[in-house]
């Protein structure tokens, strides 16, 4: 039986690419099928009666009686196998609290590079002259930009407390998870 088998003239129905229209011809001749005029883009497409474009040999039903919502699903988060953090101890942190946030942020950091990045995986000394990557953040200049972690990169001085790359691609994986927000820092 075919989805539209029941359809009439002036039936409203929808389409995923056109949106809400209405059936203003139905033809039972040597090819069964029927038009539609829509609201908004196109003025009229001609459809089957299983609510595929006319004539459209390998496509798909885009036609519904009613609106279909496609939602996307919610980004999953990257759970750590290690979490560096929870071997720091607040009590050698106490003359700073903020120290002690600062070093779970990189500790963290530290194992989600250990664990996404195996090229990069134990790389906290670099010979002198090596280039190394590194990933900053900067909340005053980049507060409200969707991508605030970039990568930088240095040959001769390395920042303190930074969480070094042997390579750009592996730095660039890292940013861009963090700008994605599947893993937290802040946790």
């Amino acid at each position: 039986m075919d989805y539209f088998s029941g359809i009439k003239i002036d039936d409203k129905v929808w389409d995923v690419v056109y949106g809400w229209g209405e059936v203003v011809d139905i033809e039972h001749n040597d090819i069964d099928n029927f038009k539609v005029k829509f609201e908004k883009g196109r003025n009229y497409e001609n459809y089957d009666f299983n609510g595929v474009r006319y004539g459209c040999k390998y496509c798909n039903q885009t036609l519904f009686w009613d609106e279909v919502r496609i939602e996307a699903p919610d980004r999953p988060m990257i759970e750590l196998e290690d979490d560096y953090s929870n071997t720091l101890q607040k009590a050698y942190f106490q003359p700073n609290i903020n120290s002690f946030h600062l070093a779970k942020r990189f500790t963290r950091l530290l194992a989600l590079r250990d664990q996404e990045c195996p090229d990069s995986r134990d790389f906290n000394n670099p010979r002198w002259g090596d280039e190394v990557y590194y990933i900053v953040y900067n909340r005053e200049t980049y507060d409200g930009i969707e991508n605030p972690y970039e990568v930088k990169s240095t040959i001769h001085t390395i920042p303190e407390c930074a969480v070094l790359f042997k390579t750009e691609k592996d730095a660039q994986k890292i940013c861009s998870i963090l700008n994605s927000k599947k893993f937290i820092l802040e946790k």
